[in-house]
């Protein structure tokens, strides 16, 4: 909620100079039209933007979440549209919309020479920190003034509610402003792209691990030693389930379960290749708590590296499967499909019954031409005759053959 509407004001607000107030406004409750001339920089934000903004935030924050009285909604709507205009001229004096065009230019300008590279780059983290943070000491000031103005037209409940929102909705601003200082001084943190997302430095133990850091050596761990085992021993319980396997046959596939299991431990116990395995899962699991998006290049080449890394084990693990598979016997497989066929029935599954060919589709059966030439099914099949050197030749009878 914070950054939607830090965004939306900012992009807005640095749209280009405003139309004065005029005297009269403060008594009249509204502004008077003014004509739209073009301007040097285009798009202008207005008094009917900032009334359509403050509109959206009667409706969906003050009505829907403190209960204001549906006959009050525009008179905080005006309220607000004139907290937001007073904050868009003091912003204009100070050139702010000439500083969001230069930081636009800037960014385009970092992210082009790294090579249109996907994150953002230090020089473009910087760009935004310099023009955005000036603009903070206005919009705190807007959250006050709002905070101001709206709090006595709500209900005593709803008032001590709307002060602790706004409490933390301060909290939070601070938050971005430190961090947009801090992108201003060029230390934006890698894999770090938004500065209206709160973002703490980590705490680090005895060992200089964060706690984030040890989740997820955690979690690499228990995936390298433990992924393919637990996926194995649920194949052979559901296995021993679906197709109602007696006693012998259910220990048959324990027996498989276990020699595969045996299989396996030669590469998850080889000292090289957990250490790759587990620092490659440590990557991935830590690429998340960055903030790195779950399509991003790294995270691909990462896991193409561990499925390479798992090759043999998957190996194992296809042999398992195989030999299961084949311990049911025929009527097993099918009393098996005969329940899940009724289960699916009892969902509004029908299974289509298989069409009889008509006499008109049906294939002539082509009768041999001799007793080399045999009929299987539709199918004409031809018998190789062998010459006297012993070479085959697979036309039939009769055909001419070069000595």
């Amino acid at each position: 909620m914070v950054s939607r509407w830090v965004v939306l004001l900012l992009m807005l607000i640095a749209a280009g100079p405003r139309p004065p107030l005029t005297a009269q406004q403060p008594s009249a409750g509204r502004w008077d039209k003014a004509i739209d001339r073009p301007t040097e920089y285009g798009l202008r934000f207005t008094p009917e933007m900032a009334r359509a903004l403050a509109r959206t935030y009667a409706n969906e924050v003050l009505v829907s979440r403190y209960e204001l009285d549906q006959s009050k909604t525009e008179q905080a709507a005006e309220t607000v549209a004139r907290r937001v205009m007073d904050m868009a001229h003091r912003l204009d004096e100070r050139g702010f919309s000439q500083a969001m065009e230069l930081m636009v230019e800037n960014v385009m300008a970092r992210q082009q020479e790294a090579g249109n590279a996907p994150m953002l780059q230090s020089k473009s983290a910087q760009a935004i920190g310099e023009s955005l943070k000036p603009a903070m000491p206005a919009f705190k000031d807007l959250v006050k003034g709002i905070a101001q103005d709206v709090r006595p037209m709500l209900a005593p409940k709803q008032q001590l509610k709307f002060g602790a929102d706004v409490l933390a909705f301060s909290t939070a601003l601070n938050a971005i402003e430190e961090n947009l200082d801090r992108w201003a001084r060029g230390e934006a943190r890698p894999f770090e792209e938004d500065p209206f997302q709160p973002s703490t430095e980590p705490r680090l133990d005895e060992s200089g691990r964060s706690s984030a850091y040890n989740a997820a050596e955690r979690g690499a761990r228990e995936t390298v030693e433990k992924g393919a085992l637990e996926e194995w021993k649920k194949y052979v319980k559901d296995a021993k389930q679906f197709y109602g396997l007696d006693d012998g046959q259910a220990a048959a596939a324990d027996s498989i379960l276990n020699e595969a299991t045996q299989q396996a431990a030669t590469y998850t116990q080889d000292e090289t290749w957990r250490n790759r395995a587990i620092r490659n899962r440590l990557w991935q699991n830590m690429l998340l708590r960055l903030g790195v998006g779950r399509v991003h290049p790294l995270r691909y080449e990462l896991d193409r590296q561990y499925d390479e890394m798992l090759d043999p084990i998957n190996a194992v693990g296809q042999n398992l499967r195989q030999r299961v598979d084949g311990i049911p016997t025929q009527a097993q497989r099918q009393m098996a499909d005969a329940r899940l066929l009724e289960a699916l029935g009892a969902q509004g599954f029908v299974e289509e019954s298989p069409e009889t060919p008509s006499e008109e589709t049906e294939q002539k059966v082509v009768e041999p031409e001799s007793r080399d030439q045999t009929v299987t099914g539709h199918e004409l099949v031809v018998e190789p005759v062998f010459d006297e050197r012993g070479l085959a030749n697979e036309e039939p009878l009769g055909a001419d053959v070069e000595p």
